[in-house]
């Protein structure tokens, strides 16, 4: 509710959501976990544009992540964008979990997809 809030809020306001609802920790970040609805209700009851994002090269060590943060290595972080993830069909259904479940479902996929071409750039 917070974030929908926030988006309320301000049309400038942006939030960063792992649609599994935590960062996953294993070794292989190409391993997402299984999505859940939160992100699918706020991107549907907010409307808000939802821009895919596939991050890969952050360390699962908080004081390693600090430490980067103030003396980055070039290229250790890559961010893969993707097209807005068009959700207009599911609007109407905002208040239903299952569409809650089907947009966040939507929204994984494309990260998905942007983790494959992000690995097909390292492979290249």
């Amino acid at each position: 509710q917070k974030c929908l809030d926030l988006l309320q809020f301000s049309p400038r306001t942006v939030i960063a959501i792992h649609p599994e609802g935590k960062r996953n920790k294993t070794d292989d970040p190409y391993a997402l976990l299984p999505a859940k609805p939160g992100v699918g209700r706020i991107a549907l009851q907010s409307q808000a544009p939802v821009i895919p994002l596939f991050i890969n090269g952050l360390s699962n060590d908080i004081k390693q992540i600090i430490k980067n943060r103030q003396q980055p290595e070039p290229g250790s972080v890559r961010m893969h964008f993707g097209a807005p993830v068009e959700l207009a069909d599911l609007f109407e259904q905002a208040d239903d979990p299952a569409a809650h479940q089907a947009a966040a479902e939507r929204i994984h996929g494309r990260i998905a997809a942007l983790g494959e071409e992000e690995r097909a750039a390292r492979a290249g």
